[in-house]
């Protein structure tokens, strides 16, 4: 028959897993039913003696399942899943949004997914969605609540906070996330600046650096040559850096009107294009 004896203090390494190993005790009794259960804080070993243990599982080790035994170092007591739910892990709840969550505005659709999402057993999940939190005046509405992923329409200016549920049909994990609802984003506006007359042969600069951005983001300048004269092959220049190339460069090979568009981006949304013109002589 199996009893526990009074935990002893050795000076040995304390190892994750019990470990059997075999030792003399003060009154000389020899016995192969010492398991290692943990560190006592202190750099030692705590163990336990189980007298009658036998190695059931076949693992080498002598096996001292009794849950008195088991109190030391925090060490779990041995949990027999056989099936039963009290051996199930709770599953992985991860909650991501498709869109950067970091642009997003007034009158956007924000789409929000569960991959990621798992079992540690490989169960099936259930889904459970609900905005828990939102801006004074939103009428937010979910497109699903029991899906993988949903979306919802941004309609108020703030934060959103979005509640994930998972389960496996025993247990629940829960994940949220906050969005945020920037004020509706303006578009830039695009100022081509005056035209310019020239003669062929020599440079001409347009500048547009009057364009601006409502919100006081910086700017992205793009420019195209949108029309020119007959048998021209002359092409505008502009810096490398989209940010500060706000000028444009044109040298005229041919007599006639050179047309550039100027189309400004604050990151998010684009300006309509702007028409400056290059008046090029003979």
């Amino acid at each position: 028959m199996r009893r526990c004896l009074p935990l002893l203090t050795l000076a040995v390494a304390c190892e994750f897993e019990p470990h059997p190993l075999e030792v003399h005790l003060d009154s000389g009794e020899e016995t192969d039913s010492l398991v290692v259960l943990g560190d006592s804080g202190d750099g030692n070993a705590v163990a336990e003696i189980c007298q009658g243990g036998q190695d059931e599982d076949g693992d080498g080790k002598v096996d001292c399942d009794d849950p008195d035994c088991w109190e030391p170092c925090g060490k779990p007591r041995p949990v027999d899943t056989g099936g039963s739910s009290s051996g199930n892990r709770a599953p992985v709840a991860v909650l991501t949004t498709k869109e950067s969550i970091h642009d997003l505005f007034v009158g956007d659709r924000v789409t929000l997914t569960s991959k990621g999402s798992v079992d540690p057993e490989g169960a099936a999940l259930a889904f459970q969605w609900a905005i828990l939190a939102r801006p004074s005046g939103s009428t937010a509405v979910l497109s699903a609540v029991r899906t993988p992923e949903v979306s919802f329409l941004l309609d108020r200016q703030g934060d959103y906070f979005v509640e994930l549920v998972v389960s496996d049909g025993q247990r629940d994990t829960s994940t949220g996330l906050t969005v945020l609802a920037r004020p509706p984003n303006q578009r830039p506006v695009a100022n081509a600046g005056s035209d310019r007359a020239v003669a062929v042969g020599v440079l001409g600069e347009v500048d547009g650096s009057q364009s601006y951005d409502p919100e006081g983001e910086k700017l992205l300048y793009t420019w195209s040559l949108v029309g020119s004269p007959a048998g021209s092959f002359a092409q505008p220049q502009v810096a490398p850096n989209p940010y500060s190339a706000h000028k444009a460069f044109l040298r005229p090979d041919k007599a006639g009107t050179y047309a550039l568009q100027l189309v400004v981006s604050d990151g998010v949304r684009e300006s309509e294009p702007d028409l400056v013109k290059i008046l090029a002589s003979p």
